[in-house]
């Protein structure tokens, strides 16, 4: 019935084990969408990030209303500027 002189387990770590962990999950991949309607478009994708349970930060929905031309360039620059902030981390 008695335990004797057993430490238990919980008790037995250490202050090592009070620190926090390192993150075990690989960090996701960025999808970036750009559309050139302001209001419906993004609504489309924003609804399938939404049944499909994806992630927001993993999903960015940008509806910029102008010509493909100009969404074109915008999503270059977006790119090129997320690529320089993940350089610096």
């Amino acid at each position: 019935m008695g335990k004797g002189n057993r430490v238990h387990p919980r008790a037995a770590k250490g202050l090592k084990s009070l620190g926090r962990q390192r993150a075990s999950r690989q960090p996701c991949r960025k999808v970036l969408v750009v559309c050139e309607g302001e209001k419906t478009e993004p609504r489309y994708f924003s609804e399938l990030r939404d049944r499909y349970r994806l992630n927001s930060a993993t999903v960015e929905v940008v509806g910029r209303g102008s010509d493909p031309r100009s969404i074109f360039i915008f999503a270059g620059q977006r790119q090129r500027r997320e690529s320089r902030r993940r350089s610096f981390r």
